[in-house]
């Protein structure tokens, strides 16, 4: 089992950056290059991602998830395992934990290829909206009631702040 935090420091987001760039060539849907700290800076400044850290019970970083947020109220999800830790099963406690945590609908896209991750996608609720060129596009609903918890939330913080 798996614990998810947010990312609380320079380390948490070199750590991100540094798996994120490594693993690019497995996981990206179409050719990218490793990106620089200054852009993924950038990156992150800009498009304000929800990161997550998922640690093992002995508090080993397993990996991460994040959301970008995008147009029209969506958000696009990404996440990666270390190697070290691949193959133990975590793919679905990933891909669970961010849909639960989603406010709103996702969209994504997926190698047609990566039969587990098609698996473990379809299994998850993800709708397959188009294909093409072996890369399918995704869609799946997110997770409602969490916004409305996330604006509880929100409100609530807001409400302290006023105090």
């Amino acid at each position: 089992m798996l614990w998810f935090r947010e990312m609380e420091s320079f380390k948490d987001f070199e750590y991100v950056r540094n798996l994120y760039n490594a693993s690019l060539a497995e996981l990206a849907t179409k050719p990218l290059e490793p990106s620089s700290l200054e852009q993924q800076i950038t990156w992150y400044l800009e498009m304000k991602p929800e990161i997550m850290l998922a640690e093992d019970h002995d508090e080993n970083i397993v990996g991460f998830f994040a959301l970008t947020p995008r147009m029209f109220d969506f958000y696009t999800p990404i996440f990666v395992i270390h190697p070290d830790h691949r193959g133990k099963g975590y793919a679905r406690e990933f891909i669970q934990e961010y849909i639960s945590y989603a406010a709103t609908p996702l969209a994504g896209s997926q190698l047609k290829s990566n039969e587990v991750i098609c698996r473990l996608n379809a299994e998850a609720g993800w709708q397959i909206m188009a294909e093409r060129d072996g890369v399918q596009y995704l869609y799946h609903p997110g997770n409602p009631p969490a916004a409305r918890l996330n604006a509880q939330h929100y409100a609530l913080q807001e409400a302290e702040r006023e105090l």
